[in-house]
């Protein structure tokens, strides 16, 4: 039985009701829109209320709230782009991606040069596997406006999934040249960077990322796991995911991958805790109980090992259950046997 190892989830997608040059690390993607002029009429007036109250509600996750404000705001001004945009990204959130994308069409329509909208349609194509027709909007929002690293970053996530690791890497530096801060990007890069076997630029960018996000416990993770799965510094390896369990105490996987590190360096007892750990976390951790079941068998634990491979397998493992059959049910024939004194 092998021990399981895990793979890293890449950072998601970034959604930009519009899209100014970053200015700070603390710096959201949501901002509030821009100053009304004293001189707009009452009606106007209005729609920037219900277009401000919208992006409030967008704020707080209140999204069909969100959608109603912007909807009133539209009403008022047929022809109000950002509403549009700002509404697609709500129904986005919602999953609606056909209608999102049918606002975003709309503000670009309205204002050919509205590079977010272009940017958010390519999130929602992509949410419906159009990767392609993504790509084209991605570029196109950059063509506009090539200030504006989330751009970039959503680009390099749509090449990352198609498997073009080197484009993806091309354009999470143009993020990073743009935003030199950008944790996100660096860390995205590292994970394409490992893919690659580029495992030395793979820590250098989890570092970078944690320079900036000190706070990033899948970072930590992922430069251990490179460290150890790859160039063999399990002390190293160890530290990071220390590290990362002190930063989020109810982070399974890396319990989980530090109990894998402790098994090899035949620290079972502690692997078995760290497993434990995981598996109180997360109850349905098929790899942690697998491992587990490794390391109670190392130690001679078979009752334990055979009690662990039985909950993999009622998770749906099925490596687990040939073990099983292959291993405790026939201890258990043994057994029986023995006590009939054959």
């Amino acid at each position: 039985m092998k021990i399981r190892s895990n793979t890293f989830a890449l950072g998601v997608i970034v959604i930009t009701p519009f899209c100014l040059p970053p200015l700070t690390l603390k710096q959201t993607f949501f901002r509030g829109s821009p100053v009304v002029a004293a001189s707009r009429d009452i009606e106007t007036l209005k729609d920037s209320f219900y277009y401000k109250r919208g992006m409030f509600k967008s704020r707080i996750k209140d999204y069909q709230g969100a959608i109603s404000d912007f909807s009133q705001a539209i009403l008022i001004s047929p022809t109000y782009p950002s509403a549009y945009n700002n509404r697609g990204n709500a129904k986005s959130e919602l999953g609606d991606y056909a209608g999102a994308i049918s606002d975003y069409n709309k503000a670009i329509e309205i204002d050919p040069s509205y590079a977010s909208a272009y940017s958010n349609r390519g999130n929602a194509k992509s949410k419906l596997g159009d990767h392609l027709e993504a790509i084209y909007d991605y570029t196109k929002a950059i063509e506009i406006d090539s200030s504006c690293a989330e751009f970039y970053f959503n680009r390099g996530n749509i090449k990352f999934d198609l498997g073009d690791y080197q484009g993806a890497i091309l354009d999470y530096t143009e993020a990073t040249k743009v935003n030199s801060k950008y944790d996100n990007a660096y860390y995205n890069r590292g994970i394409a960077q490992s893919n690659l076997g580029q495992y030395q630029k793979a820590i250098f960018d989890f570092s970078k990322a944690i320079k900036f996000n000190p706070k990033r416990a899948d970072a930590y993770i992922n430069r251990g796991n490179t460290k150890g799965r790859r160039l063999g510094d399990l002390k190293g390896e160890i530290s990071d995911y220390n590290k990362a369990i002190q930063i989020d105490p109810q982070n399974a996987l890396a319990y989980s991958k530090r109990g894998l590190v402790k098994n090899e360096l035949g620290d079972y007892q502690g692997s078995i805790f760290d497993y434990t750990k995981a598996i109180k976390l997360n109850p349905k951790y098929v790899n942690a109980y697998v491992n587990r079941a490794r390391s109670r068998y190392l130690l001679g634990d078979k009752d334990g090992a055979c009690l662990d491979l039985i909950k993999a397998t009622d998770l749906g493992d099925k490596e687990s259950s040939v073990f099983f059959k292959r291993n405790c049910e026939l201890n258990n024939t043994k057994q029986q046997d023995q006590k009939k004194g054959l």
